[in-house]
């Protein structure tokens, strides 16, 4: 989603220690957000991001638009389970786990 730290850039040099190509991609995702959550604040700093990329060692970043990842006509499903199995309702953020969601 951006906003890119250490962890980040880590992969991204583990991932050129294997393959001989290296791509990341890079999209805020407002699914990925919770009804209480400010998809409007988050930080995008994707410029910043692709020089972290660039110096790591990142060969394409990938950072479509929203549009592009979202055309319209956008007809989105969400199916949410109702209950969550026992063993995960301490450990995740219902909210987190948007269940599924299915454009057309």
């Amino acid at each position: 989603m951006g906003n890119l730290h250490e962890g980040h850039l880590s992969l991204v040099r583990i991932a050129r220690e294997r393959d001989g190509v290296v791509v990341a991609s890079i999209f805020v995702n407002p699914l990925q957000f919770a009804p209480h959550e400010d998809f409007a604040k988050y930080p995008r700093t994707l410029e910043r991001d692709c020089e972290l990329l660039a110096a790591g060692a990142c060969d394409i970043v990938f950072a479509p638009s929203e549009q592009e990842v979202y055309p319209e006509p956008r007809y989105t499903r969400f199916i949410r389970r109702r209950a969550w199995p026992t063993s995960w309702k301490d450990t995740f953020d219902p909210d987190s786990l948007p269940a599924f969601a299915r454009s057309f």
